[in-house]
């Protein structure tokens, strides 16, 4: 039971502390004897049983990272008690909980049979402010002490989207320590913060120096241009940008059986879509600007890899990967569910020593490929960064929160019919963009078309024997269908059909982790040719229209009123005929 929860403890890869510092110091000047007199109160026997109150703690995310799925847990440590100081002055002293005595103890004194008085724990609890490392491993150890010892954490939490609050507690000073299982994301925050009389909701803002990660697609050198949403063609290009900081790897020791020294697993994991295919050789990483080729590239799926700073380290480098018969290796950096394949290079953790809060930026390319789905649903692209937590425990790693983006592409679905809506089949068409460029495309097997890029691809599209052509895999823009061979027996079209595919997508800024479900918004086509109807469906990501054709001599009808036109002029031609016939007849009598 202990070793599950203890899986579950999210110990700092950062420390922070969202403390009340007045109340903190005032503890230096607390003579041991005057907490010892305070201990004789009544009122402090009774404060010290406390289990609820009417204070708080009050916990801001950083950059707006979701809160909702989280949890904290408040270990109350020492009591807040009140006592009589110089000039009759109200001083606040730190008395241990009873039930944590042994627990100061052995932190303090280092054994549980030499106490440890109260100033003392609080000494050492200031002290923590300065000790990042001391602190990671003060946590980990409050929480085997409650495990051990089944002490519950206190007060009512209520967790939303970018705050998370514990009410309901009693003075006190305490451990607020985030825990995690496999179905939530960690940030791995350490907190020691006191509520008292001086401040009864404490307020703590999540800005320790954990992983982060933020994940757009931008084709050009300036971040202004980062967007979360962007439409391609089939074929083309989708160009991403990562970006993280080198996290701070101090306090990381070699592990219980020393095999691994100053390990810190940094795996940027990133996970597409089947419409999506990496081209490795576009991965460009930079550190603080400077460019680094040593890395592991790591290949876990047909659509996952990671980007692996250090697989396992001996003597600050990455171990070599062996791989087996089937080109995978039996290494295992974050847990035995991952399986890695395909990785080389080595990166020294020295970089990365000497860069700590530096910016990391990751770019690379994904063709969008003909498995790219259409519509609202879109072609994601997710990654997020899995690294260590405990440098006590190297197994223990966290994810940040995921950040994705979306490619979109469209489709034309175009019906060919006569006046009788009969489908017309082996109308031949040419698909271009506004300034007449080619759009090439292969046919599958179902007789719908795709854009490619490929040498074989071609620039024809043919009516089927349903009168339909369905186009997929433009991107937004303008183009024109021009019809190169009308069906026997009808007309050609003496103008291209133009028309214009405009999506609409949600307003979302870069570095906001909402839920982007339904980034597209809406989708509108505009048909410019006089009387040619178009219409748009934003959930299939398809514009459609039909393309109506009159047999024998009759020009074909691009819309609803063309021909009508057509033949209002003819009988206005024909009744000027006959007026100028009739006239010239009686002008000869």
């Amino acid at each position: 039971m202990k070793n599950n929860k203890m899986m579950k403890a999210s110990v700092a890869s950062a420390m922070l502390l969202g403390l009340v510092a007045p109340t903190v110091l005032a503890t230096t000047n607390v003579a041991t004897a005057t907490a010892a007199e305070s201990k004789q109160d009544s009122a402090l026997q009774e404060s010290l049983k406390a289990t609820t109150g009417h204070d708080s703690i009050t916990i801001t995310s950083h950059n707006g990272i979701p809160l909702d799925k989280e949890t904290f847990n408040a270990y109350r440590l020492m009591d807040a008690h009140y006592v009589k100081g110089e000039n009759d002055t109200r001083e606040e002293a730190y008395v241990i909980i009873p039930k944590w005595q042994k627990f100061f103890n052995k932190e303090v004194k280092g054994n549980e049979e030499t106490k440890c008085s109260d100033e003392e724990a609080a000494k050492y609890l200031a002290n923590l402010q300065k000790d990042p490392a001391g602190l990671k491993k003060f946590q980990e150890h409050v929480f085997d002490y409650a495990n051990d010892h089944s002490i519950e954490p206190l007060g009512t939490k209520n967790a939303e989207r970018n705050t998370y609050t514990i009410s309901n507690l009693p003075d006190g000073y305490y451990s607020v320590i985030q825990v995690a299982d496999e179905n939530t994301v960690s940030l791995s925050y350490n907190i020691l913060v006191t509520v008292d009389g001086h401040d009864t909701n404490a307020k703590v803002d999540l800005k320790a120096d954990v992983p982060s990660l933020l994940k757009t697609m931008n084709g050009t050198d300036d971040p202004k241009n980062d967007k979360k949403a962007m439409d391609f063609a089939i074929g083309d290009d989708v160009p991403f940008r990562l970006v993280s900081k080198v996290p701070d790897m101090s306090g990381f020791e070699a592990d219980k059986d020393g095999k691994h020294g100053g390990r810190y697993v940094f795996e940027v994991c990133d996970t597409m879509s089947k419409g999506l295919t990496l081209d490795p050789n576009s991965i460009d990483i930079k550190i603080d600007g400077k460019e680094y080729k040593d890395f592991d590239y790591v290949k876990t799926g047909d659509n996952k890899f990671r980007l692996v700073f250090g697989i396992n380290s001996t003597n600050g480098k990455s171990d070599d990967c062996t791989k087996d018969k089937d080109g995978c290796t039996n290494t295992t950096p974050s847990n035995d569910k991952d399986v890695l394949s395909d990785a080389d290079g080595v990166l020294n953790d020295e970089v990365f020593k000497k860069n700590t809060g530096k910016p990391i930026v990751i770019t690379y390319k994904a063709k969008l490929n003909a498995n790219a789905v259409l519509g609202k649903e879109g072609n994601a692209n997710t990654a997020n960064v899995l690294y260590s937590n405990n440098p006590y425990k190297p197994e223990n790693v966290n994810h940040t929160w995921d950040s994705t983006t979306h490619a979109f592409t469209f489709g034309l679905d175009l019906t060919k019919v006569d006046d009788n809506q009969k489908a017309l089949a082996g109308a031949e068409f040419q698909l271009t963009t506004n300034d007449g460029t080619e759009i090439k495309v292969k046919q599958e097997k179902d007789g719908s078309y795709v854009v490619s890029k490929d040498d074989d691809a071609v620039s024809k599209v043919v009516s089927s024997k349903d009168g339909k052509i369905f186009v997929k895999g433009l991107d937004a823009g303008s183009y024109q269908l021009k019809e190169t061979k009308a069906p026997a027996g009808y007309n050609l079209l003496e103008k291209p059909i133009k028309f214009t595919i405009s999506p609409k997508y949600k307003e979302i800024q870069p570095g906001d982790y909402t839920n982007i479900e339904g980034i597209l918004e809406d989708l509108t086509v505009t048909g410019t040719e006089t009387g040619h109807e178009f219409s748009a469906d934003a959930t299939k990501g398809t514009v459609s229209t039909t393309v109506v054709n009159k047999a024998g001599g009759l020009l074909p009808k691009t819309g609803g009123r063309g021909i009508f036109m057509l033949a209002a002029i003819g009988l206005a031609l024909m009744a000027l005929a006959t007026y100028v016939l009739f006239g010239r007849k009686k002008a000869t009598k």
